[in-house]
């Protein structure tokens, strides 16, 4: 009777597919709440798998600035929103390879950020 995080599932399968993904998580919210536990967000890091997995979901990632972007998708007993989350670490790495990669990058006002 408390709020809690608790990770659910890890599937180290490097060759699963975003369908397969997308399968196992729906899999694990319907037996979650076939005992009474209530799933309202999923967290995974960035990789392009998992993003493909986010819209064979139902979430659409493509464009923030695109009228249908969604970031939760319908639970598949409730019907209720579960929203999506990048894992925050993990996109700070990726940032940080990037910058140490590429030297330097351009924002969306065309100006130069420098590592």
């Amino acid at each position: 009777n408390d709020n809690f995080k608790l990770p659910v599932g890890c599937f180290l399968i490097k060759a699963l597919g975003a369908l397969e993904r997308s399968n196992l998580v729906r899999q694990c919210l319907t037996k979650l709440s076939s005992v009474g536990v209530n799933v309202i967000s999923v967290t995974f890091d960035g990789a392009a798998s998992n993003l493909a997995m986010a819209s064979h979901l139902g979430c659409n990632l493509r464009n923030v600035n695109d009228v249908n972007f969604t970031t939760f998708f319908p639970h598949p007993v409730t019907n209720e929103p579960v929203v999506i989350f990048f894992y925050p670490c993990h996109i700070l790495k990726l940032v940080c390879y990037t910058f140490a990669d590429k030297k330097s990058v351009v924002d969306d006002c065309d100006q130069f950020v420098n590592f």
